[in-house]
């Protein structure tokens, strides 16, 4: 069985630092890659850790250059609470936007991550 390479954005925060930490230790999974608008903090041999501002063109495409092989899995759960609303009047379609966009969370398989590769997070697999 081919072992997996998954990619998680947003590997800072609470979700993603977990999915990372859960990963790494699965047997199927050769390759972790976290990335963060700020540091990491996975260690381990499996996880390949980059700083990554999801909103600059240029840092995603230099990033992107650097990795020559497709991901297998690949989680988002990029988040962010800037200037959260104090009040419903504070709330405008620009703000609800700028939220969407930054607090999301996607999930992407390859046919490499079939029933036979996924990944047992707590009773769930992915």
């Amino acid at each position: 069985m081919d072992q997996l390479k998954i990619a998680i954005f947003g590997s800072s925060g609470a979700i993603g630092s977990a999915l990372c930490r859960k990963y790494i230790q699965q047997e199927n999974v050769e390759k972790v890659f976290c990335f963060s608008r700020q540091i990491t903090e996975v260690k381990h041999e499996k996880a390949h850790c980059f700083i990554l501002d999801y909103l600059d063109e240029e840092n995603l495409s230099t990033i992107s250059s650097e990795i020559n092989f497709s991901f297998d899995i690949i989680l988002i759960s990029i988040g962010a609470l800037l200037n959260p609303e104090k009040s419903i009047k504070d709330l405008n379609i620009e703000k609800f936007n700028n939220m969407i966009s930054a607090n999301t969370c996607l999930l992407y398989t390859s046919d490499a991550a079939d029933e036979r590769s996924s990944v047992d997070l707590g009773g769930r697999r992915i």
